[in-house]
C-alpha cells in the first residue's frame, strides 16, 4: 500500500470502465450530484453537470476539470420544460450523445408541520422534485429510445420509505419518482432504455 492509498481524499478505483460516455447529472454542481459528476468521469466518462446557480456550477466545473476530469455544465432550472428542452439539446451538441441520466435534482422544502402547509410550500417542493424529474427523464427517454438506448438513472430518498415529519411535500414527491421509476422500467427497458 502507497501513501497515496491511504490519502484521506483517496477514492477507490471506479468498477466500470465508461470511456467513450456521455453522462448528465442534475443538481451535479454540489452534494450527492457533484458526488455522481465526480465517480462517472473518473471513470471515464465525459459528464455535463446541470445546476440553477451559476456561481455553484462555474465551481463544480472547476473542482472536476482540476481533478483531471471531462466536464461541462450547463445553467437550468428543471421545472420549467423549455428549459430543459433547450438544455438538452445543448448537452447533446456539447457531447454527441447523453448515454446515461442521473435525474438528481431536487429541493427539501421549508419543514413545516403538514396542518399548516399551504399549496404554494406543496407545489413549490413537487414542481422542481417531481415535475422537474419527469421532464428531465422524458427528454433523456427521447434521445435514448432514438439512439439505441442507454440508462435512466432517478435519484429518491429513503423518505419515501420512512418519511418524514414536516417534510410531507418532499417524501411525496420521492415516492412520486419511485414509482415513475418502477413505470419507466416496464415500458422502456425491452427497448433498451430505463
Amino acid at each position: 500500500m502507497t501513501s497515496s492509498d491511504t490519502a484521506p481524499h483517496a477514492h477507490p478505483a471506479p468498477a466500470h470502465d465508461l470511456t467513450g460516455r456521455s453522462v448528465v447529472v442534475t443538481g451535479g454542481n454540489g452534494g450527492i450530484g457533484l458526488g455522481l459528476a465526480h465517480g462517472v468521469a473518473r471513470a471515464g466518462a465525459r459528464v455535463a453537470i446541470w445546476g440553477r446557480n451559476a456561481a455553484k456550477n462555474e465551481t463544480a466545473l472547476a473542482e472536476l476539470r482540476e481533478a483531471g476530469l471531462d466536464a461541462t455544465a450547463l445553467v437550468v432550472d428543471i421545472q420549467d420544460e423549455e428549459q430543459v428542452c433547450s438544455a438538452f439539446a445543448d448537452t447533446v451538441s456539447a457531447l454527441g450523445r447523453v448515454d446515461a441520466f442521473f435525474a438528481n435534482a431536487g429541493v427539501p422544502g421549508d419543514a413545516v408541520s403538514f396542518v399548516d402547509m399551504t399549496v404554494e410550500q406543496w407545489r413549490s417542493v413537487v414542481s422542481i422534485n417531481l415535475d422537474g424529474t419527469f421532464l428531465c427523464l422524458r427528454e433523456a427517454a427521447r434521445h435514448m429510445v432514438a439512439n439505441g438506448g442507454g440508462a435512466l438513472v432517478p435519484v429518491s430518498s429513503i423518505m419515501n420509505f420512512y418519511g418524514g415529519a414536516r417534510k410531507e411535500h418532499y417524501a411525496a414527491s420521492k415516492a412520486g419518482i419511485e414509482a415513475l421509476s418502477r413505470a419507466l422500467a416496464v415500458e422502456l427497458a425491452p427497448q433498451g432504455s430505463g
